[in-house]
């Protein structure tokens, strides 16, 4: 199973500061329904 990858886009005053992203590999099994909510 893939582990789904979430990102962040940080901006401040309208200006593109950059992106966080990371794995919620470790999130997925233990609330699976709430990940359901966030999938596109």
């Amino acid at each position: 199973m893939v582990n789904p990858t979430v990102f962040f886009d940080i901006t401040a005053d309208d200006e593109p500061l950059g992106r966080v992203s990371f794995e919620v590999g470790c999130l997925q099994t233990k609330f699976q329904r709430q990940q359901k909510t966030f999938e596109l």
